[in-house]
Order: C-alpha cells, then structure tokens, then sequence
C-alpha cells in the first residue's frame, strides 16, 4: 500500500513547483492556499447551480485559477514551465461582466447576504475572492509575482462574483430584494 502522506511538512514548511520549500505561513503559500479556497467555493456554487452557462463559465474560472496558483508557486528558475494567465482571461471575465449586467437589476442599496442557497454561495466566494485579492497584492508587493494580469483577473472576478450573488438573490414571487436597512 502507498502512503499517503509524507511528512515532509511537519516542520511547519511545504514545496513549490521545484524544490524549494517555504513556511506554510508565507504570503505565497496564503495566497495559494486562499486562491484554493475560492476554487472549492466556486466547486460548491457550481454543484448548486446545475448545468449551464454560469455552470461552464464557474469551471473555466477555476481552470483559471490553477493557472494563478502555479504562477504563484514557481520561481524564477522554473516560470517558463508555467503558462501565465493572460490578458485574454481578464478580457474573458468582462464579457461576462457585460453580459450578467445587461440580465439582471442592480439592487439600490446594500442586500442581505444569502436570500438564497446559491447567493450565499456566491457572497461567500465574492468574499473569498476579495481576500486572495489582498494576500495576492501581498506577494506582489514583495516582488514575487510579475504578472499584472493576475490582480486584474481577480479584481474582475470579485466583480462577476457580487453579480452572480445578486442574479440569485431575487427572492419571492416577486423578485424582490430584501436590503440591510429594512
């Protein structure tokens, strides 16, 4: 039988993409374990949601997420091994901000988080999205990660995200919101 683990970080450390290994507290690591997070999130909202179009364009964004996580994870020496998100991407990310835009009514204060299973959903990976935001700019403001597309893709994504929270946040027979301060 295989093992399934290897103790190897046990001392508190884990490795990249070479054999480089860091503290599981470093700003990269967070990132990339925060990005992950937002994958598992995006998993859950998907399984919610059913087929579809949202359905594909969730499993997209996640495919484009390893993509981040790998960037984030090789050095140097092996970034070429990597393909680096691209500025197609974040283009991608815009199309469907335009077109969820054009399909749904903008709320006129702030909603309620989780009207719905799939909004509170939704809220909890706009959320998680914004954090693997901030501990992204982290690793960029310590000059490990060049790629501007990056911070531009995630900026777009928690951007697509609160509007998939309100696509689903319409509750009741008559698709209203429910708001903070009522």
């Amino acid at each position: 039988m295989v093992k399934q683990f290897t103790g190897k970080g046990d001392d508190g450390t884990t490795g990249l993409l070479n054999s480089d290994r860091l503290s599981k507290a470093d700003a990269v690591i967070e990132a990339i374990g925060t990005l992950d997070e937002l994958s598992s999130f995006l998993g859950n909202a998907k399984s919610l949601i059913g087929e579809g179009s949202i359905h594909q364009s969730l499993e997209n964004i996640q495919r484009d997420l390893y993509l981040v996580m790998a960037e984030l994870a090789s050095t140097n020496e092996n970034r070429l091994m990597s393909s680096p998100l691209s500025e197609a991407r974040v283009l991608y990310l815009e199309e469907l901000i335009d077109q969820q835009g054009k399909s749904i009514e903008m709320p006129k204060g702030f909603i309620l988080p989780g009207e719905t299973r799939e909004a509170a959903v939704f809220g909890i990976c706009r959320s998680v999205c914004r954090r693997a935001e901030r501990r992204v700019v982290e690793v960029k403001d310590q000059g490990k990660i060049a790629n501007p597309q990056v911070l531009r893709y995630l900026n777009r994504l928690s951007s697509m995200l609160f509007l998939f929270e309100v696509r689903f946040s319409l509750v009741g027979n008559n698709k209203k919101f429910r708001y903070a301060k009522e």
